[in-house]
């Protein structure tokens, strides 16, 4: 009877559980270790403080990757390019490319991470195993500590509320757009060459539904119906996707 009872009370807590949990991402990449890759990734020093010298960054560069076990495998006057390996099975290459201002990571190649472009619902996905943004993250977030003073890191093409940074579209799009992020996930926005755009997220309250809902599908259909087939994904849940050198 009592274990019966514990059964029945996990079994609720789940079930309670699984609304919120069901929300976390719309992204279904076909492969539970893979994500949207985080490229590129900038660095931007603010004010408040002395503007970094490309020697501090040098300096900050080399004493981080040995940290972080990225190895400096070229560079030249504010060009780094890093190298990580694990186990020698698992590997990726990136730029760094920094000025006064800040710097930028971009991802250059890679070897056993499953790099590739993904689509779902539509929409094409740069995809990579979960670990490289992993890195990634540890690397950015490791260079704004060493060279010292207040920085802001951005993950990908723009911040997430950046209205401004969201390509093609006109004003209606942007108020769409400002609309968009405050529903709650799943959601998705998509943008087309010639400004149309399609957003898509559950109505408020309707959390049982947000298991089945599928955001990346709505959005880029409703984007297509003015799109002419340009459409592409910008926006997923809280990160931008977009790439502007990617078809």
């Amino acid at each position: 009877m009592i274990r019966g009872m514990r059964a029945a009370a996990f079994l609720a807590a789940m079930l309670l559980a699984s609304p919120a949990g069901a929300q976390t991402t719309s992204l279904d990449l076909g492969d539970r270790r893979l994500d949207a890759i985080d490229d590129p990734v900038k660095i931007e020093f603010r004010s408040g403080g002395t503007a970094p010298g490309i020697e501090r960054i040098g300096q900050a560069v080399e004493k981080v990757g040995v940290r972080l076990d990225w190895e400096v495998a070229s560079k030249g006057t504010g060009l780094w390019e890093l190298t990580r390996e694990v186990a020698g099975k698992h590997r990726a290459k990136v730029a760094l490319l920094c000025d006064a201002a800040g710097c930028a990571i971009s991802y250059v190649d890679s070897f056993n991470l499953r790099y590739r472009d993904r689509k779902q619902s539509g929409a094409l996905v740069r995809a990579i195993h979960q670990n490289y943004n992993l890195w990634i993250h540890e690397l950015a977030n490791g260079l704004a500590r060493a060279v010292g003073g207040p920085a802001r890191i951005t993950y990908g093409f723009a911040p997430l509320a950046d209205l401004a940074a969201v390509p093609h579209v006109r004003d209606n799009g942007r108020e769409a757009y400002q609309n968009f992020l405050r529903r709650p996930k799943p959601r998705a926005f998509a943008v087309a060459e010639n400004g149309a755009w399609g957003w898509s997220a559950p109505a408020e309250g309707t959390y049982a539904a947000t298991r089945y809902f599928d955001s990346v599908r709505r959005a880029m259909e409703r984007c297509e119906i003015r799109g002419a087939g340009t459409c592409r994904l910008y926006a997923v849940d809280d990160r931008v996707v977009w790439d502007p050198a990617h078809p």
